[in-house]
């Protein structure tokens, strides 16, 4: 089982190796799905792979974000870099960059991101069938669902610590619509972690109301080894090295079965970074009990209680030990906090004070009640030892030959546990020696220092014929020459044939598509549309004849057929099937795809601009000498965000799902500056929420079509039946409708 964890910077790269990391995942200075951590160039991520095989440590990149038409043949070309310089897997988002690359390097190794949200059996099949050999499940998988993908016969990898996203994951677009900065694109600005309160006709309620806690996992590490999972994911390509490992090291651990306190480790981590902890989904949390509304930032360890204030300073008893330096957080409502560069026991100023000493430091002017309950959130004394452990590197043992006669060259062969083997030979003729000749003890003594190789000798054999003059020069020098050559051929592990193949541009053939989709989600909504002499689909649930499937549905297992819109790339069986706008088409390489697989026609993506879609509609055009069968979102609210958790329940304290308050009101969430966001809910308890502007591009319909759109799609959400004969007719004369004349990302690029 794999232990794999994250780098976003050369020093933590280097500390999950030294921390026990199988395998570790990085981005490149593109399309990487945290495009705020430092990311790496490629002369770097030559190094990288190198540094990292040499340890037996596998290397992933990250190039797991959608690409527009204008990116994807760079993003080809980094790939097939990737490729060329032995990477042993890439984590892909985008359908068409993992079509591309299937078909013109059939051998490289790509990976399932989790920002294809895989979450059931038949989308797991599907992108097992396009190549992927492994998939990142989605963190609302249960476990006992991955043991179902995992019968498939795909390596599947799951996240067993970190930060969690609230939206299922490649599914968000709160960050992308509400500033302009896509999730998808690796540029999420973070509103989930923002004070967002749960509003209805009744009451206003939360703080931060869809902050999920972090995860943790490390308890259920033997039902993961039983369960036959493949990887073990940490997340943290945003943490600082000291925590990126001692996470590492502490699954590490639990893994070899070598832990001795893990109790310890746990606080260690805690104090570093957490928001709570959960098991998540995976181990079958409540819906309720995912998030933490309270606070979205980092809450530390209980260090201990204010007994009293005195003037400026503040008597505070401790749970633990602290020390000069330290920084902690009050748990009052404004959580503030401060770091500790001054301290006193009694009379004494100290930099140390032991759990239950009464330690007195001086409150900043900030008002502190009696009894306010004190937490560590910054250990100086752990991130001094931390700092220290993880230099120590990881050795690996390997065996050594050495072969020395009079008048031959020194032999010194180096072999590892992989068939490797570095060997090397002197200049000069080994000679005989006048007086104190080479033993066994002093050549072994000379060979066995490794300098800043990553090894130690786990067995020799020494082989001296004779009485032999061995300068320490020349045993440094072979060695020195051995030890680089078992590098260099440690180097390579994947092999890979160098084969590239011609890209194939099929044909595909259309049939005439009806101008105008509508979707609806009641079944008042459907009976006053269908008047109106329009092509209906309605949300499966309402079981009419055209469906809209579930955004979400962890039962899937068949393929689509029959009149369907889907939102996740799954196979066709048989019918008119139709990818959703929320199926990310945004390139033409994965309009190729679907059409290749059986779609009939393709909604385009939400996140879109102008520019976008006339780049893409020509690169289809331009490749197959017609156009693609393509429809655009023209009106709606779109789902900013689908969530298996529940701000409603959980911001109302019920302690048990499905506690239908949903059903009786309808729920908001509220932002920062009072935006209000729909929330729509369904039987399974799962949480739409849904845009607080309605798109609305019916003025410009002739311009649309112009660039190539063949059909157009309007999607009733929440909107009451007497509004529906408006929104139709301003449809059908091409009229803007006044305050919903907004233009989402048609005008409005994305980052």
């Amino acid at each position: 089982m794999e232990l794999l964890s994250p780098a976003g910077n050369k020093e933590a790269f280097i500390a999950a190796i030294n921390g026990g990391a199988n395998a570790v995942y990085f981005g490149g200075k593109l399309f990487s799905a945290r495009a705020s951590a430092s990311n790496f160039t490629n002369e770097e991520i030559i190094e990288m792979i190198k540094y990292a095989h040499i340890r037996d440590v596998r290397v992933y990149v990250t190039v797991n974000t959608l690409l527009f038409e204008d990116e994807i043949e760079k993003a080809y070309e980094f790939c097939k870099f990737l490729y060329e310089n032995d990477v042993d897997g890439i984590l892909i988002q985008d359908l068409g960059l993992a079509h591309l690359l299937h078909t013109r390097i059939p051998d490289l190794t790509i990976h399932a991101s989790t920002q294809l949200n895989t979450h059931n059996l038949i989308e797991a099949k599907s992108l097992i069938n396009l190549g992927f050999k492994r998939i990142v499940l989605a963190r609302e998988v249960p476990l006992e669902e991955a043991k179902k993908i995992k019968a498939l016969g795909v390596e599947v990898e799951i996240f067993v610590q970190g930060a969690l996203c609230v939206s299922y994951s490649g599914n968000c677009f709160m960050s992308s619509f509400i500033g302009g900065r896509s999730g998808n694109r690796g540029r999420c600005a973070q509103p989930c972690r923002t004070k967002m309160d749960v509003v209805s006709s009744k009451d206003r309620v939360g703080d931060y109301a869809i902050s999920t806690k972090d995860l943790m996992t490390i308890d259920y590490i033997n039902e993961f080894k039983k369960a036959g999972m493949d990887s073990l994911k940490i997340e943290g390509r945003l943490k600082r090295e000291e925590y990126v490992y001692a996470v590492t090291n502490m699954y590490r651990k639990v893994i070899d079965n070598t832990e001795d306190n893990l109790d310890a480790d746990k606080m260690v981590v805690k104090t570093l970074f957490n928001r709570d902890f959960t098991k998540g989904y995976l181990m079958n949390e409540s819906k309720v009990n995912l998030l933490n509304q309270k606070t979205s930032s980092h809450i530390g360890t209980p260090l201990g209680k204010v007994l009293y204030t005195k003037g400026n300073f503040i008597y505070v008893e401790l749970y633990q030990d602290m020390n000069q330096g330290d920084g902690i957080k009050f748990l009052n409502d404004k959580l503030e906090g401060m770091l500790v560069t001054r301290m006193s026991v009694g009379r004494d100023i100290v930099t140390h004070a032991s759990k239950g000493q009464i330690v007195s430091f001086a409150r900043n002017d900030l008002r502190i009640a009696n009894g306010t309950l004190v937490n560590k959130t910054t250990s100086t004394k752990e991130i001094k030892e931390l700092g220290k452990e993880m230099l120590e590197p990881r050795l690996l043992p390997i065996s050594v030959i050495v072969n020395a006669s009079v008048g031959n060259k020194l032999e010194v062969i180096f072999k590892d546990n992989r068939g490797n083997e570095g060997k090397a030979y002197s200049q000069i003729d080994i000679e005989e020696a006048s007086s104190s000749p080479a033993t066994n003890e002093k050549v072994l003594k000379n060979i066995n220092k490794m300098d800043t190789h990553p090894y130690y000798l786990d067995s020799s054999n020494i082989n001296l014929e004779g009485n032999l003059f061995i300068p320490v020069s020349v045993l440094n020098e072979v060695r020195r020459n051995a030890l680089d050559l078992l590098d260099k051929a440690r180097e390579n592990l994947n092999h890979y044939s160098g084969v590239i193949v011609d890209y194939d541009n099929k044909d595909f053939k259309f049939t005439k598509q009806d101008e105008l989709l509508v979707k609806c989600e009641t079944d008042e909504q459907y009976e006053t549309l269908k008047n109106l002499n329009l092509k209906l689909y309605s949300i499966e649930k309402l079981n009419k004849e055209n469906t809209f499937l579930d955004r979400i549905n962890h039962d899937d297992d068949k393929k689509a057929k029959g009149n369907q819109i889907t939102s996740y790339y799954k196979e066709v069986e048989e019918g008119n099937i139709i990818a959703s706008a929320y199926a990310h088409i945004t390139n033409s390489y994965t309009m190729d795809l679907y059409y290749e697989k059986g779609y009939k026609a393709l909604i385009l993506s939400l996140e879109a601009s102008k520019r976008q879609i006339n780049l893409m509609i020509k690169g289809f055009e331009r490749r197959h000498g017609y156009l693609p069968n393509v429809g655009m979102y023209i009106y709606g609210r779109p789902d900013y965000m689908i969530m298996k958790s529940c701000p409603i329940a959980s911001s109302h304290g019920m302690k048990k799902d499905h506690c239908n308050l949903c059903k009786h009101d309808r729920y908001y969430l509220n932002d920062r500056v009072n935006a209000s966001f729909p929330l729509v809910t369904d039987d399974k308890c799962q949480v739409r929420v849904l845009g607080d502007k309605t798109i609305c591009l019916f003025n410009k319909i002739d311009e649309i079509k112009n660039l190539g759109i063949s059909f157009f799609y309007i999607d009733i959400t929440i909107e009451k039946e007497e509004e529906l004969d408006d929104i139709i007719m301003s449809y059908r004369s091409e009229e803007g409708m006044k305050e919903k004349d907004y233009y989402g990302h048609y005008l409005f690029e994305i980052e």
